[in-house]
C-alpha cells in the first residue's frame, strides 16, 4: 500500500513539474507552477510570453489548492503471544491494530496576467 502511494505521489509531482495555463482567454491568463522556484517562474514568463507576443503584465500572484486532500494512511500491528502455543490451543495471540490517516493539501502558485 505504501509503495502504491510513494509511486502515486511521484507520478502527480511529475504531472505538474511545469507551467501550465488553468485558463486564457483574449484579455490574459492565468498560468499554475508548482512553486516559486527560479525555474518554475521562469516557466511560467516563457508560457505568458508565448500566449501574449505583444507582452503581459503580472495581475496577481497567489497560492491555491492544486486538487483534492491527498489522504495517508498509515497501520501498525502489534501481535503479542506464541504461534507455537497457539497452534496447540494453550495461549492466544492478542493482537492490536493502530491505523492513523491524516490529509495533506497539495498547493500550486497561480499567476494572474493580462495581455498588454
Amino acid at each position: 500500500m505504501r509503495r502504491i502511494a510513494i509511486a502515486l505521489l511521484l507520478l502527480t509531482g511529475m504531472g505538474c513539474a511545469s507551467a501550465r495555463l488553468v485558463s486564457v482567454d483574449r484579455e490574459g491568463g492565468v498560468v499554475a507552477i508548482p512553486s516559486r522556484s527560479p525555474r518554475h517562474i521562469r516557466k511560467a514568463e516563457e508560457l505568458m510570453a508565448r500566449e501574449s507576443p505583444g507582452g503581459y503584465v503580472i495581475d496577481k500572484e497567489g497560492e491555491m489548492d492544486a486538487g483534492p486532500p491527498i489522504e495517508h494512511v498509515q497501520t501498525s500491528t502489534d501481535t503479542r503471544g506464541s504461534q507455537v502455543l497457539s497452534a496447540l490451543h494453550v495461549a492466544p495471540i492478542n493482537q492490536q491494530t493502530t491505523e492513523t490517516r491524516t490529509f495533506e493539501q497539495r498547493k500550486e502558485w497561480w499567476i494572474w496576467f493580462k495581455k498588454k
